[in-house]
């Protein structure tokens, strides 16, 4: 793993800003390529993480938490994923990030997760709690899309079993 770069405490507020930006640009060069270095997503993540613990009232740690649940979302690690989704409707609720957040958490339930039932709870929430958003659309549209599936599911069932 790479090594951690220190910073003295006047500076290590923009030091971590810097290393971050600094791994976001190689990583984001490498994201879908055999190249890309696991150490430095998880440098990366330890990151994100000390800055939203160090800076949790910073302008940046809605964005770098929602950027944690991202990388874990990547990785295939679903619940670590929506459990930072969840930290940030708790501590980010009154910021632009919590509806992506949100909306983010019921499409991991409905796609990856396959608990359907939570997607459209999830979607639903996102419809009482942000009806303006730029997302309520697809929000009501993947409630209808998930509807469906269960339907054509409960009758292919049906006709399976009969």
């Amino acid at each position: 793993m790479g090594g951690l770069t220190l910073f003295s405490c006047t500076n290590h507020q923009s030091g971590i800003q810097a290393h971050i930006q600094e791994l976001e640009a190689e990583i984001s060069q490498k994201i879908f390529t055999p190249d890309l270095d696991k150490d430095k997503i998880y440098l990366i993540r330890e990151l994100y993480t000390e800055y939203v613990n160090r800076y949790p009232n910073d302008s940046l740690s809605p964005n770098y938490s929602f950027r944690l649940a991202q990388s874990f979302a990547h990785s295939k690690d679903y619940a670590k994923a929506i459990e930072q989704l969840n930290k940030i409707q708790s501590t980010y609720a009154n910021t632009t990030v919590a509806p992506k957040a949100l909306f983010f958490k019921a499409f991991l339930y409905w796609e990856k997760v396959k608990k359907k039932e939570l997607a459209v709870a999830t979607f639903s929430l996102f419809l009482k709690n942000y009806p303006e958003h730029h997302l309520a659309s697809d929000a009501k549209a993947s409630i209808g899309l998930i509807e469906k599936e269960s339907t054509a599911e409960e009758i292919i069932q049906q006709k399976e079993a009969s």
